[in-house]
């Protein structure tokens, strides 16, 4: 790289890393400092040969151990450490006996692992993995807990893209391995992930390609891609390996959500950047039938490369759900764009969901949730007002979680300010889909294989 190159990125590192600093102080009031530190104890890749049983009792316990020992939590709905560890804490179910007595017994032979996104946990796909396992009760389902996750955001700084994929190989290869003491070893295997969750699906996928149609040895036979993360929403996202150097975190809030972090480190970002790089690459597309749903004003991930990766896809039985955006003018532009146009998109219009869901758009994170979920559902104990979380907008602040009636839900406050009338109303950002019963008919359709998906 030459001097001129390397002194105009150096420019760009020092710019970006002295923008994080405002935007990681903004809300650096009243934040516990020892929760930015390494525990000591962070979530790792399971050992090999471990049982599923012991890595989700092991982890459990050092959740609990981790969250028990860091002081009173700020958990806002008012949860224990021990909830908090509960709620993080990888997963898994089996058949159930009382409804299993038959050969087909819906969802014999079917298994799903599920896979949360970054700086998240398990929870984010518990209303999927309750819809699923309702649908398919002779099914078996594990949910893994990603390394360096569930514990404290400090924990983030040391996390590596390739523990996460160790952890997602072992998770694949636990259903052979370690199969069910009831059901056996799965005969279709269902991939079910949240955003980066989603990235270590198609990483996986790509890195064991078999052409569509074609048999495969780990007997995966779909999946269901929920805000699927194929690249970073920021252009500069090639830059946080860098920064990450000079300076720890993106941003800094109180950790208030008693299911995830709420901060969010440049190493976190940076080992994103590290395993969706290629990944816009058609040769990731999916070669298995396919869910995806996603919207089209995600602030967190580029919904545009996930529907263009969708429609580089060869498999006959595709579907994604496209949530669109509040600005008629990125519509157009999505519809004028002739490799965003494909067969098996479904757009479900904003104008559809019920008024009493005060739902603007759909957000990143609302993409898989439930309204009905108690944690992140319409009026949920939990409620993301995290951009608010400032002496300096403290009264916004406390209307946005405490006055129902004066809020609204949505994605990137700024832009509904502009499309919208918000008269006076706080945007918390959207932790669940208003469609979500119809999603969820979708995602029972895909794994059901006489089922007309669309």
């Amino acid at each position: 790289m030459s001097f001129s190159r390397r002194r105009r990125w150096s420019g760009y590192v020092q710019t970006l890393a002295v923008s994080a600093l405002a935007l990681a102080c903004a809300a650096c009031q009243g934040v516990d400092n020892n929760l930015l530190k390494p525990s000591g104890e962070a979530q790792t890749a399971p050992v090999v040969g471990q049982s599923f049983t012991d890595y989700v009792g092991s982890s459990h316990f050092r959740l609990d151990t981790v969250l028990g020992g860091v002081g009173a939590s700020e958990y806002m709905g008012g949860y224990s450490a021990a909830e908090a560890a509960a709620m993080r804490a990888p997963f898994q179910w089996g058949p159930n006996p009382e409804l299993c007595a038959g050969e087909k017994a819906a969802g014999t032979g079917k298994a799903f692992l599920l896979v949360h996104g970054l700086t998240d946990s398990p929870y984010v796909l518990r209303n999927v993995a309750a819809s699923l396992q309702a649908a398919y009760p002779c099914s078996q389902g594990r949910a893994l807990l990603l390394p360096g996750h569930g514990t404290v955001p400090g924990d983030s700084l040391e996390m590596t893209y390739t523990e996460w994929q160790e952890a997602f190989r072992y998770g694949i290869g636990s259903f052979k391995a370690d199969p069910d003491p009831v059901a056996g070893a799965p005969a279709q295997l269902y991939l079910v992930g949240f955003s980066t969750g989603t990235s270590l699906m198609l990483d996986y996928m790509h890195r064991h390609h078999e052409a569509a149609g074609q048999p495969r040895q780990d007997n995966v036979a779909g999946m269901i891609l929920l805000s699927p993360a194929v690249q970073a929403s920021s252009g500069l996202a090639f830059l946080t390996p860098m920064i990450r150097h000079v300076k720890s975190w993106m941003s800094v809030y109180p950790e208030r959500d008693a299911a995830r972090y709420e901060s969010f480190s440049f190493n976190a970002g940076a080992e994103f950047y590290h395993l969706t790089r290629e990944m816009n690459d058609p040769v990731y597309a999916p070669t298995v039938p396919v869910l995806m749903a996603v919207s089209a004003d995600d602030t967190t991930i580029d919904p545009r490369a996930a529907r263009r990766l969708f429609c580089a896809s060869e498999v006959k039985r595709r579907l994604m759900v496209w949530y669109p955006s509040v600005d008629g003018d990125v519509n157009k532009d999505v519809a004028a764009d002739a490799a965003l146009q494909c067969d098996g998109i479904v757009e479900v219009p904003l104008a559809s969901f019920p008024a009493d869901m005060r739902t603007l758009n759909i957000s990143h994170v609302g993409v898989a949730g439930s309204p009905a979920d108690p944690h992140y559902g319409l009026d949920g104990r939990y409620r993301n007002c995290k951009e608010l979380d400032d002496d300096k907008t403290r009264a916004e602040f406390e209307q946005c979680v405490s006055q129902n009636d004066k809020t609204v839900y949505g994605e990137n406050p700024d832009l509904l300010k502009k499309q919208a009338n918000l008269d006076g109303r706080q945007v918390r950002r959207g932790t669940f889909n208003p469609d979500y019963p119809a999603l969820e008919k979708r995602m029972v359709c895909l794994v059901d294989e006489n089922c007309a998906l669309q």
